[in-house]
């Protein structure tokens, strides 16, 4: 048994040399993808749009609920917030510089659940209808990014 499970473990491993992104693990990609350095504007943009999203969520939690007329009354739902909203969003920032089509497909799975809740619940206002624009925008700009910086590699 331990051969069979070093035989596949050789396996995996040698498809994951051969992937850029899966080299030494699912995020090991990530700081090493060949990136200019130069970020496009709109890539700019939706990265500094998750850092201040997350900014504000570690700063000011109850502010989030605010914004879809709900509250954050106590220290764990403050605490939730900024997790999701603040920590997490934070990440997607970091990561969306070098790995932005990990964030592109984040951003679209965002949209996608927030469109699916419209469905399911018709009297969401325009301002969540708003929001999965925007999240689709977002995803936009990363899938572009993430075009540019293979461009940007298969030039070098």
């Amino acid at each position: 048994m331990p051969e069979a499970a070093f035989a596949l473990w050789r396996r995996s491993r040698n498809v994951a040399l051969a992937d850029p992104v899966l080299r030494g693990g699912a995020l090991a990609g990530i700081g090493r993808t060949r990136h200019s350095g130069r970020m496009t504007p709109l890539h700019a943009l939706a990265t500094a749009s998750y850092a201040a999203i997350g900014a504000v969520a570690l700063a000011q939690p109850g502010r989030i609920p605010e914004l879809f007329g709900g509250t954050a009354p106590t220290a764990d739902s403050r605490n939730e917030i900024r997790a999701v909203y603040g920590g997490l969003t934070l990440a997607m920032a970091g990561i969306g510089v070098k790995s932005p089509m990990v964030i592109g497909a984040l951003s679209l799975g965002m949209a996608t659940g927030r469109a699916a809740s419209v469905v399911v619940e018709p009297e969401s206002t325009m301002l969540t209808k708003a929001f999965v624009g925007m999240e689709v925008g977002l995803a936009a700009a990363y899938v572009l990014a993430a075009r540019s910086v293979r461009r940007t590699a298969r030039n070098d």
